[in-house]
């Protein structure tokens, strides 16, 4: 649902966000290796892991990321939009090709 700045009380009339936008699950996948993190880039692709499942990433267009102070700084991070997870519960799953499910995640963090 889009909304016009200005119906939120903002001065800036010619901006408008998509609301839906705003609530916005960042996933963060742990890339199999330096090599692999190194490479990450747009439109490309990375395997690593999410929480305990091992993914295939098909990564989009790559941004800008802005470490907070609050993160660890010794931790690498790159960001990428649109992009497609595929998720198996074991590597040979993932070599195979044989994904349990898949999902089309708006904004993700490759990190090493």
């Amino acid at each position: 649902m889009a909304v016009n700045v200005s119906q939120l009380g903002c001065s800036y009339p010619d901006l408008a966000y998509d609301v839906t936008e705003l609530a916005v699950m960042v996933k963060r996948v742990r890339a199999s290796s330096l090599v692999e993190f190194e490479l990450a880039a747009s439109n490309g692709c990375v395997f690593g892991r999410w929480l305990k499942l091992y993914v295939y990433v098909e990564l989009g267009a790559q941004g800008e990321y802005r470490e907070s102070e609050r993160e660890e700084q010794s931790t690498r991070r790159k960001l990428f939009r649109n992009c497609t997870v595929y998720y198996a519960e074991t590597e040979e799953q993932i070599d195979n090709e044989d994904y349990a499910y898949d999902s089309e995640e708006d904004i993700l963090i490759v990190y090493w």
